[in-house]
């Protein structure tokens, strides 16, 4: 299983590497949206957590371009999930307009990322991936 950390900023990157460490799953990571969809087509990963104020190409535009190449692909969607500091309506919108799972606001507790790691990891037992 491989995750992906898409984060600008390079402590953001550490703390969530580091949520992560020791678990059973390949950690990535991408500075900004560019990054993010060249490691997305070079292997999708099983979980994206998703910063969405970046330079460059931010979260929402790299989202919307992983659902589409998703749906261009006839695969099934990936778990994406916006991990931000932005609150409020307009975030909510936005996120969802783009396809995200789900958003965890800054900072982020580790119980719950380890969470969604979990979620996303195959149960050798059923050969599937929870969801």
């Amino acid at each position: 299983m491989r995750i992906l950390i898409v984060d600008d900023n390079a402590v953001n990157r550490i703390v969530l590497n580091r949520f992560l460490q020791g678990g059973p799953w390949e950690v990535l990571e991408a500075v900004d949206g560019f990054d993010a969809l060249i490691a997305f087509e070079a292997a999708p990963p099983d979980l994206v957590l998703m910063d969405l104020a970046m330079p460059g190409m931010d979260g929402i535009e790299a989202t919307r371009r992983m659902r589409a190449a998703e749906r261009a692909a006839g695969r099934p969607g990936i778990s994406i999930v916006a991990v931000t500091a932005s609150v409020g309506s307009a975030a909510d919108d936005l996120t969802r307009d783009a396809g995200f799972d789900e958003v965890l606001i800054k900072p982020v507790r580790k119980d719950r990322i380890l969470e969604l790691a979990s979620s996303c990891t195959p149960d050798p037992g059923k050969g599937a991936v929870a969801a």
